[in-house]
C-alpha cells in the first residue's frame, strides 16, 4: 500500500491518505516485531522514510517521536533510528512493542502529510486547476486490431485496420 501511495498521482494519493497512517503504524509495528529484540537494530531514517511513505525527515521523526522511537540524528552514517533492547525501558515505553496485537487505528494526530504536500507541489497547479480537472489522469486507450488481422499478424493489413478505424 505505502509503496502505492509513494508512487500514486496527486488525486488517487488523497484518495488514499485516508489511511496511510495506519499502514504506515503497521509497517512499523512489523519492523520492531521482526528485528533482533535482544541486542536492539538501527536502521537509516532514509530506509524509514521509504519503507512508510514520508518525504521529509521532520514528518518522519514526528512520528517516531510519537510512538517513543528515538533516533540517532549525530550517527556517522547519517540519521539512524534506534529500535530498543528487550526489557530496556525504551522497550517498555514504546507502545507498539507494549502489544503483541497489530494496531487496528492510528492514534498519530491528524496534519499535513509530506508525500501529498510533494506531490501538490510537484504538480505546479493552484487549487482552481486541480478542481476543475487540470490534474486528472488522462489515459490513452488503445485501438484494438479486428480478430483476423491479430490472426495473420500482417503488418499491412494491421495498418489498413487503423486507418480505416481514424477515418
Amino acid at each position: 500500500f505505502l509503496r502505492l501511495y509513494r508512487q500514486a498521482d496527486f488525486l488517487t494519493a488523497v484518495a488514499m491518505s485516508g489511511i496511510a497512517d495506519l499502514a504506515r503504524v503497521r509497517a512499523l509495528y512489523l519492523l520492531l516485531r521482526t528485528f533482533p529484540q535482544p541486542i536492539g537494530d538501527k536502521v537509516t531514517l532514509a530506509r524509514i522514510k521509504d519503507i512508510c511513505a514520508f518525504h521529509s525527515d521532520e514528518h518522519a521523526l514526528v512520528f517516531l517521536s510519537h510512538f517513543k522511537i528515538k533516533v540517532d540524528l549525530k550517527h556517522a552514517k547519517g540519521p539512524v533510528v534506534l529500535f530498543p533492547k528487550k526489557g530496556s525501558p525504551e522497550a517498555t515505553a514504546c507502545p507498539l512493542l507494549s502489544t503483541s496485537r497489530m494496531p487496528d487505528s492510528c492514534d498519530f494526530p491528524q496534519g499535513p502529510d509530506s508525500m501529498l504536500i510533494s506531490k501538490y507541489q510537484a504538480l505546479g497547479m493552484s487549487r482552481m486547476d486541480i478542481v476543475f480537472g487540470a490534474a486528472d489522469p488522462v489515459y490513452v486507450e488503445a485501438e484494438i486490431a479486428p480478430p483476423e488481422v491479430l490472426a495473420t499478424g500482417d503488418a499491412d493489413a494491421m495498418a489498413d485496420a487503423s486507418a480505416a478505424a481514424a477515418a
